[in-house]
């Protein structure tokens, strides 16, 4: 009797414990915002389109995303602007130059914090390009 008790205390213990890790995952996983690329690296000239998933904190509020292309030593290549109307997913398209140099980018999602009027990095993502006129 004393064991099966154990048993069934420890059984219990453990689903208490997945379902705790369980929850704690979901809240990280909602909490980021996240990119989708249309391809996984690219060739100048081509287009990059992009569709960027942000968290339900944006969701009925329009606001400005600066989408920036940065390249290995942190130098800006390219920067729009993306606006959200209220929703919680927007996309966009970078058109690279041919005369773009072959190398691993950045591609940065930015907002501005209104409190403190400071940049917010929301996500990032690794953009490879290769210049087949080198």
């Amino acid at each position: 009797m004393i064991t099966s008790f154990r048993l069934i205390k420890n059984i219990l213990s453990c689903c208490l414990i997945m379902a705790f890790s369980v929850t704690a995952i979901a809240n990280v996983a909602t909490d980021k915002c996240v990119v989708h690329l249309d391809k996984s690296f690219y060739v100048t000239g081509e287009i990059v389109w992009y569709q960027l998933y942000l968290t339900q904190a944006f969701k009925a509020k329009p606001v400005a995303i600066r989408a920036t292309v940065l390249d290995k030593n942190g130098l800006v290549q390219h920067s729009s602007f993306l606006k959200t109307t209220g929703t919680t997913a927007v996309d966009g398209y970078y058109k690279i130059p041919f005369n773009l140099a072959s190398g691993n980018y950045l591609l940065q999602f930015t907002g501005i914090n209104k409190a403190n009027k400071q940049p917010v990095l929301l996500v990032e993502t690794e953009l490879p390009i290769y210049n087949d006129l080198e």
